[in-house]
């Protein structure tokens, strides 16, 4: 892989009532950003991948269409940097107490 390709940081902005923005850096300095709305979002989850040798947590934003509620595909959130267990915890009961939670009452 290209060093201009590798992934310095990742991090998640929510936005309460808005959705939530994710923005990659790359250790030259690009910037990647994609924001999905929240009439975008069903769910955010914690995954696990068992493999092998080792079993790996991700955390994954539930898409939904828009038009009829039925999910319609998953956008994995910190993909480059595979944080330990206990900080997508906190990521996940952040972006549950502040988009999600508020939408189903």
């Amino acid at each position: 892989m290209k060093f201009y390709l590798k992934v310095y940081s990742e991090s998640v902005l929510i936005l309460p009532s808005l959705g939530l923005q994710v923005k990659t850096l790359s250790y030259l300095g690009a910037v990647k950003t994609h924001f999905i709305h929240i009439s975008h979002i069903h769910d955010i989850v914690i995954n696990e991948a068992v493999t092998m040798h080792s079993i790996l947590y991700y955390l994954v934003v539930v898409l939904c269409d828009t038009e009829n509620g039925q999910v319609k595909g998953l956008y994995p959130l910190f993909s480059h940097s595979w944080p330990p267990l206990s900080n997508l915890k906190e990521v996940y009961r952040a972006a549950q107490e502040k988009l999600i939670k508020p939408n189903k009452r």
